[in-house]
Formats: C-alpha cells, sequence, structure tokens
C-alpha cells in the first residue's frame, strides 16, 4: 500500500517556523500610584489602617492578590 501523499497545506504548515509568544513586559509600580490606590481603598467601606491599605494596594498593583 503506498503512503498517503502529503498536501499543500500540511507541507506549508510543517515548513513554517514556530512563532514564541513575546514576554510579557511588567510594568513599573511607582509609590505614586501605590499611595493613590491606597488612598481609593481608604475611601471604602471595607478600609483598614493605613499601613493595611498601602499593603493592599502594593500586593493589589503588583499581581499578588
Amino acid at each position: 500500500m503506498p503512503a498517503p501523499k502529503k498536501t499543500a497545506t500540511a507541507a506549508a504548515k510543517a515548513a513554517e517556523p514556530v512563532k514564541k509568544a513575546a514576554p510579557r513586559r511588567r510594568r513599573k509600580v511607582t509609590h505614586e500610584m501605590i499611595e493613590t490606590r491606597a488612598y481609593h481603598i481608604s475611601l471604602t467601606d471595607h478600609a483598614g489602617s493605613p499601613d493595611d491599605n498601602w499593603l493592599a494596594a502594593e500586593r493589589e498593583l503588583l499581581g499578588q492578590t
């Protein structure tokens, strides 16, 4: 039995290089960004102490939720 023939599309796909995902760039979280977010957290009903709000803002902005 002869081997099945490859179609032009399959051959073209095999010749295409595999694209790698570009690395995600992390944004720089500044002191001002944390300060602003901590202030907004303090305006909510779930606000804690200023230190708690600051730490919550850091966790949120750094993606450590």
